[in-house]
């Protein structure tokens, strides 16, 4: 009993302390500031958290809004590449072989060899009103078939290709083997890469957002049955090849042996080495540049004094929507007569030129803009010309495009060139 009334009176002592603490008005009015302060804090820690999260989100979001406009980037130069081409008319499979190849879907046939099948129609309706220096102007309009080509292609082993690539294409008679080459090398583990067979030596680039061909093209394109030798790293491109030209000297008399050598060399970024920015410069030499699909039919006899060589140079770009491609060939001199098309008593030297910018601000949109030209190719080709093409991919594998050039020649005349262009891939 009596530990008892002890402890009761222990327990009084102390809670009269207490008791009279919390009954100051001062002890109180700081009690209640913390817990206003406590209030307070947890707030603006709820209101950090919920800054952070949009934060997080926000940067997740451009990301995400940077990433899906590469994509866009990616699809619509796919389109180009696959429908208009980089060589805006007939898709060149030779080319590729600066590149690794990409797997590709198709039939096994009953050897147990992958074979792949796939081609590209391209219909155009096309107006042209030329004004010659003197006198009335002429007008054309027609619908033609620009081209329409089937590949096959067949994987031997996993380091041997073959391509066969047929074409019809408008302004040549018949449907012709356009390409039929085989590919040893150039895979994933094997960088160098050996090409033989009728294919398209790299003498130029030759690329395009537009719908017509660049000059550049329209001139020094050549087609040959040659041997090529290359190796396509991450950052760097280069082939080596020969192959016995149409057009020969003089002194070759009887002799029909290899006779033209060609190079070239580029330097790529491989993806991501420079973050959204993607640069390629490149050059390219022939031997004997009048061996072009173009220039050998200007060429009497198909005979020169001496071979005429050519250079090449190159660049292209691309950053964010924005793409960038420009090139230079020019040819050597050629003697007076040894091309048809230049005026009697003249030593010709043809260049050409083409500058390309496009944009693609939306998903399957592109607009383009070029500015091309050249010199020595007189009534041939426009001395300057210009314009611009809008591109929209308005079902899957299917482009509807619109361009219009200006040209203005030597002799004084002008021409305006409208063309519609529907493509297909399949």
């Amino acid at each position: 009993m009596k530990a008892i009334v002890v402890s009761l009176l222990i327990i009084a002592c102390l809670a009269l302390p207490a008791a009279s603490l919390a009954a100051d008005p001062a002890v109180a009015e700081l009690l209640k500031e913390i817990k206003e302060l406590k209030a307070r804090v947890a707030g603006l820690e709820k209101q950090l958290a919920g800054h952070q999260a949009r934060t997080e989100e926000a940067s997740q979001a451009a990301a995400q809004a940077q990433q899906m406009a590469q994509q866009a980037q990616q699809e619509a130069q796919l389109v180009h590449k696959t429908l208009l081409g980089t060589e805006a008319g007939s898709i060149k499979a030779s080319r590729e072989a600066e590149t690794a190849p990409r797997p590709k879907e198709g039939l096994v046939t009953a050897a147990g060899k992958k074979l792949s099948v796939h081609g590209h129609l391209k219909v155009e309706g096309v107006y042209s009103r030329t004004q010659p220096g003197s006198g009335p102007s002429q007008s054309d309009s027609r619908f033609q078939v620009r081209t329409a080509e089937i590949f096959f292609t067949g994987q031997i082993n996993p380091y041997l290709q073959g391509v066969l690539h047929f074409l019809y294409e408008e302004g040549f008679s018949g449907v012709e083997m356009d390409e039929a080459f085989l590919l040893l090398g150039r895979t994933g583990d094997m960088p160098f890469y050996a090409l033989a067979g009728r294919i398209y030596p790299a003498v130029g680039l030759f690329e395009t957002y537009l719908v017509t061909d660049p000059v550049t093209k329209q001139v020094f394109e050549t087609r040959q049955a040659a041997l090529e030798l290359g190796y396509a790293g991450r950052w760097l491109l280069a082939s080596l090849g020969g192959y016995n030209a149409g057009v020969h000297e003089a002194g070759d008399g009887g002799d029909s042996n290899l006779n033209s050598f060609y190079a070239r060399a580029d330097l790529v970024t491989p993806e991501g080495a420079l973050g959204g920015l993607k640069l390629r410069l490149g050059a390219a030499y022939t031997s004997n540049i009048a061996d072009s699909k173009f220039l050998v039919d200007q060429v009497p006899g198909q005979t020169l004094a001496s071979l005429v060589s050519a250079l090449s140079v190159n660049a292209s770009a691309s950053y964010g929507l924005w793409a960038f491609t420009g090139e230079y060939i020019a040819a050597g001199e050629f003697n007076p007569g040894e091309l048809s098309f230049a005026p009697a008593g003249v030593r010709p030297q043809p260049y050409a030129f083409n500058l390309e910018l496009a944009f693609m601000p939306w998903d399957k949109w592109t607009f383009a803009v070029r500015y091309e030209g050249g010199g020595d190719l007189y009534a041939q080709q426009p001395e300057r010309a210009w314009g611009g093409a809008v591109t929209w991919q308005f079902l899957p594998d299917t482009t509807l495009a619109v361009e219009y050039m200006r040209g203005e020649f030597m002799d004084g005349a002008t021409r305006d060139l409208v063309t519609t262009q529907i493509g297909v891939a399949f």
